[in-house]
Order: C-alpha cells, then structure tokens, then sequence
C-alpha cells in the first residue's frame, strides 16, 4: 500500500513538474540556455537508449544523419524534445513497423523528422494535440497524463524552433521540426 501510494505521488510530482515547464517555456521563464553542442549525437544517443525497446517490439528503428551538425540551443530541452518524440513514434508503432529519424542543415535551418508508421492521428484529433491533458481516442489505453506534446511544442517554441505535424490514420505520422541555424 505505502509503495503504491509513493508511485502515485511521484507520477504527481512528475506531472506537475511539467507542467511547470511547459508554463516557463511559454512565458520565457529561465529561457534557453544557449551552448554549441553536437546535435547528431544527441539524437544518436538517444536512439540507442530506445534501442533495446525497438528491438523487443520488433520495429524497425532507422536514421538518416549526417555525420557532424553542431548546433547552439539549449542541450537540455533539445534532449526532451527529442526523446518525447521519439518515445511516442515507438509507443504508437506497432510490431514489424517503421520508426525513421532524420535530421540535416538546409538553407540556414536544421530540420530534424520523426516518422512513423504507426497507428496515426485521426483528423479531428489533430488540431489538438498540443493541447495540455489531451489525449487521442487511440492513445487512451496508452500510459501517460497529454503532456509530452504540449511540452515538445512549448520547449520547440523556446528555443525559436517551429513543429508540424501531418498523421494519417492507420499509416502514420510525421513530426517535422525546424530550427534557424
């Protein structure tokens, strides 16, 4: 009982902790702490730490990175904006599918996209999903609180970057960001 009670508290503590964050990131709160890093291995890094997952669900996790793309934001956000969607493609992605990352330095910005060919957001739930607490039909079986979305776009937005989103049901999604280099 004292376990349970302790799990819960932390997942509260946990979704209260985002949602601060998400509420610094819109306000400019403790705004981006700008450092020149390796954004490649940043991406790298965090395929590997899902690799054991992809491999147990039987999905195929594929990348098309260039070998170097140094890149001045904010480290951490980044780390979370990455993982959160990567962590999602791989949820929503059933076995046999396809998770692909990629990533590349075009015409004065960096473009990074996570696509996959997962279950898909239908069209009416689209125009929400970066919504707090918002959670789509097919995602309700799914654990989570609707956060991590809202946090991608708000942590996005912080460090000058822009997201689009394009899902087909049943097909997939696509998550496309973009950021002035």
């Amino acid at each position: 009982m004292a376990a349970s009670t302790i799990e819960e508290c932390d997942a509260l503590i946990d979704m209260i902790n985002t949602m601060l964050d998400i509420t610094e990131a819109e306000a400019g709160v403790n705004g981006a702490k700008d450092e020149e890093f390796e954004l490649v291995a940043l991406i790298r890094e965090a395929c590997e730490l899902f690799r054991p997952i992809t491999e147990e669900k039987k999905i195929n996790l594929k990348t098309d990175l260039p070998e170097s793309l140094t890149f001045k934001s904010d480290r951490k956000k980044m780390q979370r904006i990455v993982t959160n969607l990567l962590e999602n493609a791989i949820k929503f992605t059933p076995a046999d599918g396809t998770v692909a990352v990629s990533a590349a330095a075009q015409n004065g910005e960096i473009r990074i996209d996570f696509q996959d060919t997962g279950v898909g957001i239908s069209e009416s739930d689209l125009p929400h999903i970066f919504e707090r607490f918002y959670r789509c039909d097919r995602s309700r079986s799914q654990g989570g609180v609707g956060l991590g979305l809202s946090l991608v776009k708000a942590y996005t937005e912080s460090v000058n970057g822009t997201i689009q989103v394009e899902s087909t049901l049943n097909q997939g999604s696509r998550f496309a960001l973009r950021f002035l280099q």
